[in-house]
């Protein structure tokens, strides 16, 4: 048996280091030879006799301790057989018998798992989300189920989620002045059937007879002196001509840059095509005479001209302005001085239109599940607070919920990738939320409107936020404490009642009242404090965030696939760290999501197995790092 070998190796640099060398059992007859690339952390590989170099493609066993912690600390594995858990919680109330949970486990994927003090465990809940999703990889699949706490008087779990609904109207809204008009279409699940984008188009009424001209300006909102905007949508003017139910002619602004204007065309035979674009021309050329086309940009006010140069060369049935929304992508623009034959066109003269579409929207939810067995299943699902006008996203969805000491839930809306809702006062997204366990408002929240309690405002503890993942509340002082994404810069922040947490779509505004921020991002996620004597008292009310880093990946991570520790102190400023706590070393595609501390240790959910040669995605671990002295 060489499953447990001990060998003094030496480093490039003939430093002398000693780890554990993780090697399979072994059965060789005799001259027969097995070899093995070995990495730093003890894991093997398979070795091949034409190999000079290293390849840590054939992974053979994982190291056997492939979480380092320091000295005095043990990891050791309290759960397995997983599909993507991303959090635990604990009971408030350790259990005084084997038969009753001591914590829960919830999967991404619609699941929750009650897991008894001596590692037996019960399906608490199934089938909490109404939809299948594919694996998370990158923001895809990364939706679900987002949170969940316990309620301490009565035990209930109180859960936040994700469901689908149909796709509803898209509607135009004027702006400003009458000749003006602003349409956004929001983001859609990646997993919609049906048409694969969404569309809406204003229409013009045409003359009877010739000549036709078109133009307008298209004004995309700047953010933080960047366009808001995200590449996916796209919107211009088009013309259509009713041939085989075909647009004939269309050209569009995509991806908010001129040189990446496009015709396109879906009849039949004819073929579209686009030449020129550097000097500012665009030419389309289809069946029969070409037409051309200009455009000028402005970058002090962000605004482009679209302008045809000659009559259009064939007898349109329909003119409009359009917008289209690709692959669960958001997008808003502003239509403007539109005018038809050099005129300016009214109001009046429009008729709107949307494509079919069968997709399905994403929505946020709150959801209360109560049990009649002492925990170990439940038996009803109440819906607590419902959010069926704000659409969703995968990962910038609902994510962590809390019960605050005066019984209220604390609850984090993603932006469903709209930066402008972030700050938007009409939606829930965004928003730090607290409500009463009921789905009230309460009277005392900063922003609540007695003329329109239920409202989005009357719930809203802080606007301004990103995707804040995780949340934690410190006993001691009742501080809430928040880790969050950003889109390259994240950020802890422990915020007071009715701050504006900034966020505007800029890494400049993840700064915003932040404790503390990282850049190049890390992916902060689960966060907890040491409340318990689970681990030395020089720790308590320290805090402990998981760093998920880049999804999927394999192997140790520079910034992720670890839990940093860090101290605020009694006025919320920073008074330690962040340090490393944990962090991975093996070559598995594991990494660190959620994070609680037990009586007995800090639990942690690795999302994917630790087991190179195992599936990433059934066999997924919660371990727990426990404190020995030694």
């Amino acid at each position: 048996d060489a499953s447990r070998l001990r060998l003094a190796l030496a480093s490039a640099a003939a430093t002398e280091s000693r780890v554990t060398v993780a090697l399979p059992r072994l059965d060789l007859e005799p001259g027969e030879v097995a070899s093995f690339w070995v990495s730093r952390s003890g894991a093997t590989f398979t070795a091949r006799s034409v190999e000079s170099e290293p390849s840590w493609a054939r992974p053979v066993r994982e190291t056997l301790t492939p979480w380092i912690v320091p000295p005095g600390y043990v990891v050791e594995e309290a759960q397995g057989g997983l599909a993507f858990p991303t959090q635990i919680v604990f009971a408030p109330v350790a259990p005084a018998t084997d038969d009753l949970p001591a914590y829960f486990v919830m999967e991404l994927k619609g699941r929750i798992w009650a897991v008894g003090r001596n590692g037996d465990r019960w399906l608490y809940a199934d089938e909490l989300i109404d939809f299948t999703s594919p694996a998370p990889s990158g923001n895809a699949g990364q939706v679900g189920l987002g949170g969940m706490t316990v309620e301490p008087r009565t035990g209930d779990l109180f859960v936040t989620r994700t469901y689908l609904a149909p796709a509803p109207p898209i509607a135009w809204s004027a702006r400003t002045d009458p000749a003006g008009w602003e349409v956004f279409l929001p983001s859609r699940a990646a997993w919609s059937s049906g048409a694969r984008e969404t569309k809406v188009v204003r229409y013009l009424e045409l003359p009877e007879e010739g000549p036709w001209s078109f133009s307008a300006r298209v004004r995309y909102p700047f953010i933080a002196g960047r366009e808001r905007w995200i590449a996916g949508t796209s919107f211009g003017l088009v013309a259509y001509a009713d041939v085989d139910n075909a647009v004939f002619v269309s050209f569009e602004s995509n991806r908010h840059r001129v040189e990446s204007l496009v015709a396109s065309s879906v009849t039949k035979d004819a073929e579209v095509t686009v030449s020129g674009g550097t000097a500012g021309w665009l030419r389309i050329e289809g069946d029969g005479p070409s037409l051309s086309a200009s455009y000028r940009r402005h970058e002090a006010d962000a605004w482009e001209e679209f302008y045809s140069t000659s009559d259009l060369p064939f007898a349109p049935s329909r003119v409009g302005i359009n917008a289209r929304n690709f692959f669960n992508l958001v997008g808003r623009a502003r239509f403007e001085d539109i005018r038809w034959n050099g005129e300016p066109v009214a109001p009046e003269l429009l008729g709107d239109d949307t494509s079919p579409s069968t997709s399905q929207w994403l929505h946020n939810q709150i959801v209360r599940l109560r049990s009649e067995d002492g925990g170990r299943t439940a038996a009803t699902v109440e819906v607590v607070l419902d959010m069926p006008d704000d659409v969703s996203h995968e990962s910038h969805q609902i994510q962590d919920i809390e019960v605050a000491p005066d019984g209220t839930l604390i609850v984090s809306v993603g932006d469903g990738f709209d930066p402008f809702a972030a700050r938007d006062m009409d939606t829930f997204l965004g928003k730090l939320l607290r409500l009463h366990l009921d789905g009230s408002a309460p009277a005392d929240n900063p922003f609540f409107d007695p003329d329109a309690p239920t409202s989005p405002r009357s719930y809203v503890l802080n606007p301004g936020v990103r995707n804040t993942f995780g949340m934690a509340l410190r006993r001691s002082d009742g501080r809430l404490l928040c880790s969050e994404n950003g889109p390259s810069r994240d950020r802890v922040y422990a915020p007071e009642p009715g701050w504006d947490m900034g966020y505007d779509g800029s890494d400049r505004s993840m700064r915003t009242h932040a404790l503390f921020t990282w850049s190049p991002a890390i992916a902060p996620v689960g966060i907890d404090v040491m409340q318990t004597n689970a681990f030395p008292d020089r720790w308590r009310d320290w805090a402990f965030v998981a760093a998920a880093g880049q999804d999927f990946t394999t192997g140790a991570s520079k910034t992720g696939k670890r839990i940093l520790r860090f101290e605020v102190d009694a006025a919320g400023a920073l008074r330690a760290g962040p340090e490393d706590f944990l962090r991975y070393a093996g070559s598995a595609k594991a990494t660190v999501i959620g994070v609680a501390f037990g009586p007995d240790g800090l639990y942690f959910t690795t999302l994917y197995d630790t087991d190179p040669a195992g599936d990433p995605f059934t066999n997924a671990r919660v371990m727990r790092v426990r404190w020995t002295g030694d």
